[in-house]
């Protein structure tokens, strides 16, 4: 038997609007896609993105006259109920594709985003609808990153406030964080951005990392990339001289300074190499280093 909070919950689901499904289903996808998600999280979060950009777009087009998105013949009838300030709820309204293709002629800003809107809403139909292979590497990068740039956009353009007033500080910081952590993984923490590289390398897609050249003067072992576990990784050793007022040497510093490995990984950030290798890995390495340095100095 329902308790009264959940009598609460769903009197407050049946009241919902357009704008509202868009927000929650924002913020439930968020807690599912997080970098390093196993398949079925990313495939549910890209789903209730999905879905949420449909009812922003079906909402902005409300906005203007909830006629617009109906999907039944306007009647007569339609037309008189609507005057006395009536609401349509639980119509059938138009498809994702109509609803964005009417939003294009009310605001042709839009325009530029007709062909990533047509591939959201082909994932959209097939994850709902079909089965099989899917590319999750690419799904997953592409509709996080444009369904954040298209919520953007029709903010700013169609209801002319910011992103963070239509869907809230939280969930806005987060979709920028999410859009931002896939063209750069850099803005992720160590553990964090690893998962979300190794999950992308499985997928054969291309890493957002910098890309970076090491110095020949530079001293270099190979180590196991922390990405693809494979034994191509270079990792490279520098230092800093500590010097006095009299330019007397009073120490000198040694570091790793940098990473790359040929699967695209790189981590240029000496202060992040430390924790992702493990303090004892890490200093095993750089007094490996010395050593294979002093014996190049002696000739050995």
């Amino acid at each position: 038997m329902a308790n009264q909070e959940d009598l609460e919950d769903l009197k407050d689901s049946e009241d919902l609007e357009l704008r509202d499904f868009t927000i929650g289903l924002y913020k439930q996808s968020l807690k599912l896609l997080k970098p390093g998600s196993d398949n079925f999280s990313v495939l549910s979060g890209c789903i209730l993105l999905t879905v949420g950009l449909e009812k922003l777009v079906k909402s902005v087009l409300h906005d203007k006259n909830p006629l617009m998105i109906l999907f039944k013949k306007i009647e007569f009838e339609d037309l008189v109920e609507f005057g006395k300030g009536n609401k349509f709820k639980n119509f059938d309204t138009i498809s994702f594709e109509y609803a964005f293709k009417h939003l294009v002629k009310l605001y042709p800003s839009l325009e530029k985003e007709k062909e990533d809107i047509q591939y959201i809403i082909k994932r959209r139909n097939l994850l709902m609808h079909n089965f099989g292979y899917i590319n999750i590497g690419v799904l997953e990068r592409k509709v996080q990153t444009k369904v954040a740039d298209i919520s953007e956009l029709i903010c700013t353009e169609c209801l002319c406030k910011s992103p963070e007033e239509i869907f809230g500080q939280d969930v806005w910081s987060e979709m920028v964080r999410t859009r931002e952590a896939y063209k750069d993984a850099d803005i992720l923490e160590v553990q964090e951005r690893i998962a979300l590289l190794r999950r992308l390398y499985s997928q054969r897609e291309t890493l957002p990392c910098k890309a970076i050249d090491i110095s020949k003067d530079l001293y270099k072992q190979t180590i196991i990339c922390p990405v693809c576990d494979q034994n191509t990784a270079e990792v490279a050793m520098d230092y800093d001289v500590d010097v006095d007022k009299e330019g007397i040497i009073l120490d000198v510093y040694t570091y790793l300074s940098l990473i790359k490995c040929q699967c695209g990984f790189t981590m240029v950030d000496p202060e992040e190499i430390e924790p992702l290798l493990g303090e004892e890995k890490y200093y095993e390495i750089i007094e490996s280093i010395k050593e294979s340095s002093r014996e190049k100095k002696l000739g050995c």
